[in-house]
């Protein structure tokens, strides 16, 4: 039997289809953050009357986005299944039952998945193979980042940032009643909203302040507080380079069997 491309053409779809997502979503976001939807805000202390200077978002985040990510973790974790699938079939033939692309906590987990009944159906020759890639949380972080992407049904998987900056033409008014706090850029996911710079009651200060904004994973495993896509483009590649592997590995056992 000999290798066709054909057996692996689904798992290099689930790759290309989650790729187009990924880019689906950063043109979203792109786009949603070049309509400026932020304010420069002065919020006052009631007792004090401190000055805190801000930017603050005035629309949430579209929550199309946070699905269009988890349809391209879902793309691209199923690439994974659907290669060992179509290792098996190469191997085996047929239509092959209790395959799928192990992970675990640590090694003896993986090799645990591999020899359990869960996964009984991939082949012998690949298991070695599928446990060099290190499937686990001090192993290979991309591959089990995605794993925690994937899984997890929380509206704070992925969450807006902020920052801000202040140009040079910084002038102080007439008055100034204490000290002046610059440079401080404390975002508070809690309000969408970054604090620049502190100054007390009655300050008067000018200035011009930019602001630039990231989408980062919320709170999920291994990937917390990394920009989205990036990171979704860094995973879609070692998905990618796995499959890959996966392929020629398979090309080699049939070789090796030919008389």
């Amino acid at each position: 039997m000999n290798v066709s491309i054909d057996h692996f053409e689904s798992a290099k779809l689930q790759i290309e289809r989650g790729r187009e997502h990924i880019k689906d979503a950063e043109t979203r976001i792109k786009a949603f953050f070049s309509r400026e939807p932020y304010a420069t805000v002065v919020d006052k202390d009631a007792q004090t009357g401190q000055q805190s200077h801000k930017i603050r978002l005035t629309e949430k985040l579209p929550p199309n986005v946070r699905g269009i990510v988890k349809d391209a973790s879902s793309n691209l974790r199923d690439a994974l299944d659907h290669a060992v699938y179509a290792n098996a079939v190469a191997l085996i033939g047929g239509d092959p039952s209790d395959t799928g692309f192990p992970f675990a906590n640590d090694d003896a987990g993986v090799t645990g998945e591999l020899n359990g009944r869960r996964l009984r159906g991939n082949p012998v020759e690949i298991r070695p193979l599928l446990a060099s890639f290190k499937p686990y949380p001090a192993g290979n972080q991309l591959l089990c980042a995605l794993n925690r992407v994937r899984n997890p049904n929380t509206h704070r998987v992925i969450v807006p940032i902020g920052a801000a900056a202040i140009g040079a033409e910084f002038k102080f008014g007439e008055e100034i009643r204490g000290p002046v706090q610059i440079g401080i850029n404390h975002w508070d996911a809690s309000k969408n909203e970054v604090t620049y710079l502190i100054a007390g009651a009655g300050s008067k200060v000018q200035y011009e302040v930019k602001a630039s904004f990231n989408v980062v994973f919320g709170e999920v495993d291994l990937v917390a507080g990394q920009p989205v896509i990036a990171t979704l483009y860094a995973i879609a590649s070692e998905t990618e380079r796995v499959i890959l592997a996966i392929e020629a590995e398979t090309a080699r056992i049939l070789r090796d069997r030919a008389p």
